[in-house]
């Protein structure tokens, strides 16, 4: 026993047992304690939380990341591994499908995209891009499906119904893309694409006045489009407006001095217009940027011959053959100009090389037919009219050229029939009039004879014919007085 403190001995002491603490309590005395540390616990775990997103969701942050930077592999390699993950991850497919676009790879962005079409049907977005994976392999068909799809879902989507008209254009459905294209302009009137793809529709369907008004549009929304400006000079060339056409190539090609197309189509404005000279020019122009392809040539060819020549186009005639071995017109046009100046030999040939191509073509057989005329070989020339007129029995010129190869042979009876069929074909056929005047006068028929070369010289617009046909009327008058 313990003393007491002043050293006196207590008379009695009770020892008193401390009593432990109930559980409850103890947890109750815990309790502040717990919630202040585990606050405080909490505080310091729960970033940590947040920042560990499930390992699809991370890959997919990265791809975006990777692919921000050029890196189109890596963030396709990324999202593979997201759909490994997560096979249902319709925008991994989506935005894969994006990459493998942007890569070529359009197979893959095809199958990718219809993944995604396949859980999110409605998203018109999707269907646009597989159309334009579909387009660029050449899939035109499955392309125009997707563009109608993708306007369907996106029915107030200019930039959708757009895309829509150029497939339709590309299709053949020159009406159904006004009709895409129209939408897409009620939408958005500023936008000059839209009116220049309508306007070529309109083209495709020669509506020309309404080409013309689509891009005068245009060209009031856009100033420097060249493209509106080569297709306004094409609807003017169409009407017959040479000028118009020939300023609006001109302007053209100011924007897109090297487009060679243009030098060729203002060479063709400028010939239909009657300045071959000029139009020489062009094709020449069109030659030294590096179109020395055998149109160009042909062009040029036939502008020479225009303007007498003969020589200059032949050359180039030659060189389109040469350019292209192949080339049936070049060698119809070269056997014309060798005919023109007297290589009738070598004209035979060309015609030979057209018939061996085109067996059918009845211009290369009429051709030659006066070739062989001319060189004394009626009996060929005949037959090749005769081929002719099997091609093509409503052709004139076959029929007064038979006739006239009959009347070389004597054969007068023969070629009265055919000068007759000629002119019952084409009633205003001079020439025709003309070798049945002749043959009617060898056979003394002087009465008809007159009665045509009085035609002539009535209604005849060629000079020559007229004064030559006057000149038989005096003949055959003196003949008879």
């Amino acid at each position: 026993m313990r003393p007491h403190r002043d050293g006196k001995r207590p008379t009695f002491s009770v020892k008193i047992k401390k009593q432990p603490i109930r559980p409850a309590l103890k947890i109750g005395m815990m309790l502040p304690v717990l919630v202040i540390l585990g606050g405080a616990v909490f505080i310091q775990v729960r970033p940590h939380f947040v920042e560990a997103a499930p390992d699809s969701v991370r890959l997919f942050r990265e791809a975006e990341e990777v692919a921000k930077y050029g890196d189109t592999r890596g963030a396709i390699a990324r999202l593979d591994q997201v759909i490994v993950l997560k096979p249902d991850h319709a925008e991994a497919y989506a935005r894969r499908g994006d990459l493998r676009l942007l890569s070529e790879d359009l197979g893959g962005a095809v199958t990718d995209y219809t993944v995604a079409i396949e859980a999110a049907p409605e998203e018109a977005e999707l269907y646009r891009k597989r159309a334009d994976a579909y387009s660029k392999s050449g899939q035109s068909g499955l392309a125009l499906a997707d563009y109608e799809s993708a306007a369907r879902w996106a029915p107030r989507d200019a930039q959708v119904l757009s895309l829509l008209g150029d497939a339709r254009l590309g299709a053949g459905d020159p009406t159904g893309a006004i009709d895409a294209f129209g939408a897409a302009i009620n939408l958005r009137p500023d936008q000059a694409p839209y009116f220049l793809g309508r306007g070529k529709a309109r083209y495709a369907l020669g509506d020309y006045s309404a080409t013309i008004a689509d891009l005068d549009e245009v060209i009031r929304l856009d100033p420097p489009n060249a493209e509106a400006f080569k297709y306004r000079a094409q609807a003017r060339q169409q009407m017959a407006d040479y000028a118009g056409a020939i300023t609006d190539f001109t302007r053209a090609i100011r924007l897109d001095p090297m487009d060679i197309e243009l030098h060729n189509s203002r060479g063709v404005a400028r010939k239909l217009r009657g300045d071959l000279s000029g139009a020489i020019s062009d094709f020449g122009k069109a030659i030294k940027l590096g179109a020395d392809s055998p149109r160009a040539r042909s062009y040029r060819a036939d502008a020479k011959r225009a303007k007498g020549d003969l020589a200059g186009a032949i050359a180039d005639y030659t060189a389109a053959i040469r350019l292209n071995p192949d080339d049936a017109d070049a060698y119809f046009a070269r056997g014309r100009a060798r005919e023109e100046t007297g290589q009738l030999s070598a004209a035979i040939a060309d015609f030979n090389k057209v018939i061996a191509a085109r067996t059918d073509d009845a211009d290369a057989y009429c051709g030659r037919a006066d070739v062989k005329e001319a060189t004394g070989d009626l009996s060929g020339a005949i037959a090749d009219f005769n081929q002719v007129i099997r091609l093509r029995p409503d052709h004139p010129y076959a029929y007064c050229g038979r006739g006239d190869a009959k009347a070389e042979g004597g054969d007068y009876s023969g070629a009265i029939s055919d000068y007759n069929k000629a002119i019952k074909l084409k009633g205003d056929y001079g020439y025709a009039y003309y070798g049945r005047g002749q043959a009617r006068a060898l056979l003394g028929e002087f009465d008809s004879a007159i009665s045509d070369f009085r035609w002539i010289v009535d209604h005849s617009t060629d000079p020559k014919l007229v004064r030559t046909a006057g000149e038989l009327l005096k003949l055959i008058h003196v003949e008879r007085s």
